[in-house]
């Protein structure tokens, strides 16, 4: 891939990748609290940050990181939709306008506030549950998956204290355009495919886009939050684009190839859950299915049997 290379910045919670001039994927680094992927644009005059992970300590070093590759404050923060690890880094951007779609605004009002509080409550004994599954696991890829989310969760944890949610402070429905010397940016929303409502950020005459969770790069996505026939038809429409490079919400920069392979991923799972529904079974057989190739070596692999019971759960209801 062209363009492509590592800054000399250096954060222990993402890795800078340069996809263009003017523009930086920060990819998230595992147990780190980053979560899921963000992105920094120069406009020329502007400059952008998409998505500001899951804490405050990543996304102060992602601020960081934009103010000094392009010489100034932050001037605009997208949030892609409404999972706390693409916007809980907000608090770090006092001074930025915060732009989502007003449906993801009024998702993250009322979704957030909630697990916040739980979190508060319940973080020393969820931290002691995660000790005493890490203990007790033999399998050495699931110990460092547990390990890995154990010191996402302790990084959390150390933030609740002065953790403070700032919602999004400009909207927009379906479309969205940022003006700057050097560029435009376009923020679009084709509607809710992992959540109710999902903007991704397309840069046309770069043909980049960063994508948020409507797209994981040789990972498992999370399905159970939104709706998998409108997912496919969303990922057919960006398919439209004609797009280089994109950036999703959680694995390594792609291409418009991944967009395909996770149409394929939906896909596949439902005709196996389909199958698993008409044959009179029940979620736990959809859940026990194996995990079909070429998605088997996909990082994540416990996401799969919760998006077997979602998926099985939705086909019964219709």
């Amino acid at each position: 891939m062209q363009n492509i290379g590592t800054t000399q910045l250096e954060s222990r919670h993402f890795r800078l990748q340069q996809i263009a001039g003017g523009v930086w994927a920060a990819i998230a680094l595992a147990g780190t609290g980053a979560g899921a992927n963000a992105g920094i644009v120069d406009l020329g005059d502007r400059s952008l940050v998409f998505d500001t992970f899951r804490t405050p300590q990543a996304a102060f070093d992602l601020r960081r990181a934009a103010e000094q590759l392009t010489g100034r404050p932050v001037a605009y923060v997208v949030n892609s939709h409404r999972h706390g690890d693409h916007l809980f880094g907000n608090q770090a951007f006092a001074d930025s306008d915060i732009i989502a779609t007003a449906k993801t605004r009024e998702m993250i009002a009322i979704k957030c506030p909630p697990l916040i509080e739980h979190a508060r409550i319940h973080n020393a004994e969820h931290l002691h549950t995660q000790e005493l599954q890490l203990s007790q696991e033999a399998d050495d890829s699931r110990r460092q998956q547990l390990a890995f989310r154990l010191a996402a969760d302790r990084e959390f944890g150390a933030a609740l204290p002065t953790f403070q949610l700032r919602l999004p402070t400009q909207t927009f429905e379906k479309r969205l355009v940022l003006y700057g010397t050097h560029r435009s940016a376009e923020l679009i929303s084709y509607g809710g495919g992992h959540t109710e409502d999902d903007a991704f950020l397309y840069l046309p005459g770069a043909r980049i886009a960063f994508m948020g969770d409507l797209l994981a790069v040789k990972t498992h996505p999370a399905l159970w939050d939104g709706n998998p026939e409108e997912w496919v038809r969303i990922l057919q429409q960006v398919e439209m684009l004609d797009l280089a490079i994109i950036i999703p919400g959680h694995g390594p920069v792609g291409t418009a190839e991944d967009l395909g392979l996770l149409r394929q991923y939906i896909t596949e799972l439902t005709r196996i859950t389909s199958a698993v529904v008409g044959g009179g079974h029940a979620a736990d057989d959809a859940a026990a299915a194996a995990i079909p190739v070429p998605f088997d070596t996909w990082e994540a692999r416990d996401l799969f049997a919760r998006n077997m019971l979602f998926l099985h759960d939705h086909l019964v209801k219709g």
